[in-house]
């Protein structure tokens, strides 16, 4: 059951980080193959030191930057109105 929730993370939080850059849907494709690679590449790379679960460590690193995303994006809705 964790596997299953980890893939869907992993499949949904970069489309999600992307989907706030993107306009058109084939930028939003390639944006979150690439922080899709970036997020795989950065959570093996982080876990690896401190012997940490590299699927566990990639989905908290999407889900923080789609966090400061989400947040960011509000804040600048806010300073805008």
């Amino acid at each position: 059951v964790v596997g299953i929730v980890m893939v869907i993370a992993l499949l949904t939080l970069p489309v999600a980080v992307a989907g706030h850059f993107s306009r058109r849907l084939w930028q939003m494709m390639a944006l979150s193959i690439i922080f899709t690679v970036v997020f795989t590449t950065l959570g093996l790379t982080l876990s690896y030191g401190p012997d940490l679960p590299a699927g566990a460590t990639t989905i908290v690193l999407a889900g923080a930057v789609y966090l400061a995303v989400a947040l960011g994006a509000r804040f600048v809705r806010w300073r805008r109105s």
